[in-house]
């Protein structure tokens, strides 16, 4: 039925995605787990061709080769439209059955359209979608890569290290698709690539390799494409009125490498590691635990901050100075903490002077009182809030009472006061508590006997 050649429609598509399983578990910092593509694999674009071109001469046939044929230049984001043209009376059932066949996917929604068959209406499929799940690693590609870089460009394979957060670790993945150079079966050069995981699971990749290992800034996306509106971030999502849905892409940040190390920032933490690339294998030498890298290594040793101290580490972590700037800065602070200190204990025999003055003043008051001066005594008092089995449902609260007095005698140069109390005020209007000095509850109009020199609370004015 067709003349043109059946292969042509296929040959920029060059690679298969298999189902990845774990061939080692995480277990230290440098342990390194591999994603393996496990499905059978061949680079002969007349294997895709004979697994997604169907054979026969029946309807669906026909019609699923035409759509193949048509669209074969089509955007990979977009599925295989099967168009019932003919107006034939074709089921839904029968086209999923088809698709379930051959090995394509396809999407619940179709559209449908209604002819006249013996006198009566009759509602048939008008357009169905579809995608051969060949295809689906660069379907998904195409959703994820912001690069401009085309699906058909993944014209190569190779391992490369990914970092994966739920492993806290930079895994292996063998034969992953890649649009850049491979160099001895590893990613080299700049590029974007995607790998499957799983059956609904793809880690899309994009940055600088070398030997497979990232170099500056990578940038990672982990599709799982059971979540809703997965070709889209979640901010994309939102606008989309989805918000639930959506994906985020997250960037590894990779140092200059200097003797083997580089200083390495993943998500979730704001600190720098450090990775080791002895022999061309990648692996954490020292987990997230720098501020920042102030310098590469050089001799064997690098200058970092740890938290606020720029220290000097060997290519294990361990400490083995501080920076120069750092020994300046570390006596400056000593110095100024000398200061602080002197300036403090001087504040402080200041205080003692200045309150050994005003207890003096006291005294000198109180011994040259006479009847009719004024004096006051204050009590601070607190008023707990209220509990419910164990749980404090109102606040508490703080006031002051006051007691306002006035000498009546004064006996032995202020040794002894008598008093009349002319007042008892509270500084809240709301609380109030009578009172109680050396066991006496003071109230208005008692006349009391004080020994006002030996009690600091006393005050005269």
């Amino acid at each position: 039925m067709f003349t043109r050649n059946i292969s042509l429609i296929l040959m920029f598509f060059v690679a298969i995605s298999g189902m990845a399983h774990k061939t080692a578990s995480n277990i230290s910092g440098t342990s390194v787990v591999k994603l393996t593509n496990m499905s059978p694999y061949t680079w002969d674009s007349h294997y895709f061709v004979a697994n997604v071109i169907p054979e026969g001469n029946s309807w669906e046939d026909r019609h699923f080769i035409q759509a193949l044929y048509s669209q074969q230049m089509k955007d990979i984001k977009e599925y295989y439209t099967v168009t019932n043209d003919d107006k034939k009376n074709i089921s839904i059932e029968k086209l999923v059955n088809y698709c379930n066949n051959h090995n394509y996917l396809y999407k619940k929604e179709y559209k449908t359209d209604k002819i006249k068959k013996f006198g009566s209406s009759v509602e048939i499929v008008s357009e169905f979608y579809f995608l051969p799940k060949l295809y689906y690693p660069f379907y998904v590609f195409a959703w994820s890569d912001r690069k401009s870089v085309s699906h058909t460009s993944l014209a190569k394979n190779g391992s490369v290290y990914f970092y994966l957060p739920s492993e806290n670790n930079f895994v292996i993945l063998e034969r992953a698709l890649w649009s850049g150079d491979v160099v001895d079966d590893k990613l080299d050069g700049t590029g974007s690539g995607i790998f499957k995981k799983d059956e609904n699971t793809y880690l899309y990749f994009s940055g600088q390799f070398k030997n497979g290992i990232p170099q500056g800034e990578i940038i990672h996306r982990i599709i799982d494409t059971r979540v809703s509106s997965w070709g889209y971030t979640k901010e994309e999502a939102r606008k989309n009125n989805d918000r639930s849905g959506g994906i985020d892409y997250y960037s590894i940040e990779i140092g200059e490498w200097n003797e083997g190390l580089a200083p390495y920032r993943v998500p979730g933490n704001g600190n720098y590691g450090l990775l080791s690339s002895r022999d061309n294998t990648l692996s954490i030498a020292i987990p997230p635990t720098y501020s920042s890298f102030v310098t590469g290594f050089s001799n064997g040793k690098a200058t970092v901050m740890r938290g606020d101290e720029e220290i000097i580490i060997d290519q294990q972590g361990n400490f083995i100075d501080y920076s120069a700037k750092q020994k300046k800065q570390n006596q400056l602070r000593a110095e100024e903490k000398k200061k602080k200190e002197l300036a403090d204990r001087q504040a402080q025999i200041e205080r003692e002077r200045q309150a050994k003055e005003a207890e003096k003043r006291r005294v000198e008051k109180f011994r040259n009182a006479r009847p009719g001066d004024r004096v006051y005594y204050s009590q601070d008092y607190v008023k707990h809030g209220d509990r419910f089995f164990g749980f404090q449902i109102t606040p508490s609260k703080s006031y002051t009472m006051r007691v306002v007095c006035f000498v009546e005698q004064n006996v032995d140069n202020g040794e002894r006061l008598q008093i009349r109390v002319g007042s008892v005020e509270s500084s809240r209007d709301d609380l109030y508590t009578t009172p109680e000095i050396d066991g006496i509850k003071y109230k208005q109009n008692d006349v009391l006997w004080i020994k006002p020199l030996n009690d600091k609370k006393w005050q005269i004015e």
